[in-house]
């Protein structure tokens, strides 16, 4: 009988040492690897994948933090990963934006950011106007004008639409087709957007806390299986869930923190200095932390 084989540890940077925290774990994983890390606080690091295969891997072996050994910013991505682990942060009150812009050496230069709350679907110009304000000296490329407008979008609808329904957790009215605000927030959410010299973060909180990450693992592999279109056909809710794929693709890093029936915080970091076909090509990094 072929003996198990520990995975390797990972040797953390000096520049992270202060940021360790119990219990958390820094492995180098493989392709093939095929257990179950029953501990969400291991974080696996990987040269051996392309980003359908990380998909893949995250949703057979529940491996929650995985991060490309080639990620352009790999201390960034290994700072965030603690950052969520950290029982000790608000998250609800002050996102992860404020709280990785308290780290020293500052997670991704952000210099700028904005918080706008919503409580309602009518919401969604007083976000996009803010948004175009907020942005109006960066660069008027493809990224900034269409893509980061497209993830805003998103992880709004998902937080309006996709929340419990009927009058559950601070939520009243119940899914429906017309334009009025059927759908209002008693407790808020949160949309929250920074930027730095290269990069965008969207953060998008809603106060329910009922996220599933393991469905939306299975979604996304489902649509490298099938194809998006065919993913979108076959759904009984008719592509719900199958634009986080897209935001995928989009994407460095993607991922949720999720505190049970309490709040649930989705992000994206996007590169805007780039000509958009080629976020497509970069490597990417996944998140989640459940608490």
């Amino acid at each position: 009988m072929e003996e198990k084989k520990n995975p390797a540890r990972f040797i953390i940077p000096e520049t992270l040492d202060g940021y360790m925290l119990e219990g958390v774990e820094v492995i180098e994983i493989e392709k093939k690897t095929r257990e179950i890390f029953e501990s969400p606080r291991i974080i696996g690091l990987t040269e051996a994948v392309n980003d359908k295969e990380l998909i893949y891997y995250a949703a057979r072996n529940e491996l929650w933090h995985i991060i490309r050994k080639d990620s352009l910013c790999l201390i960034d991505e290994l700072l965030l990963s603690l950052t969520m682990l950290d029982s000790e942060l608000d998250i609800k009150v002050e996102g992860l934006v404020d709280n990785m812009k308290k780290r020293p050496f500052n997670l991704y230069q952000f210099e700028n950011s904005m918080e706008i709350p919503f409580h309602q679907k009518s919401d969604w110009d007083k976000i996009m106007n803010a948004y175009e304000i907020f942005t109006g000296a960066l660069p008027k490329n493809e990224i900034i004008k269409n893509v980061i407008p497209f993830v805003v979008d998103e992880f709004f609808t998902n937080a309006i639409f996709n929340s419990p329904l009927g009058k559950m957790r601070g939520w009243e009215g119940h899914r429906s087709n017309t334009k009025g605000d059927v759908f209002k927030f008693i407790n808020k959410g949160m949309m929250r957007i920074a930027y730095g010299a290269e990069h965008v973060f969207i953060e998008c909180m809603d106060p329910f806390g009922t996220f599933d990450p393991l469905s939306m693992l299975k979604c996304i592999k489902k649509t490298y299986e099938v194809g998006i279109a065919d993913a979108i056909r076959s759904d009984t809710n008719k592509g719900a869930g199958i634009g986080l794929r897209l935001v995928w693709d989009r994407s460095i890093s993607m991922g949720a923190l999720v505190e049970q029936d309490k709040f649930c915080t989705f992000f994206s970091v996007i590169p805007y200095r780039i000509p958009s076909k080629m976020l497509a090509m970069h490597p990417k990094n996944f998140h989640i932390v459940l608490r």
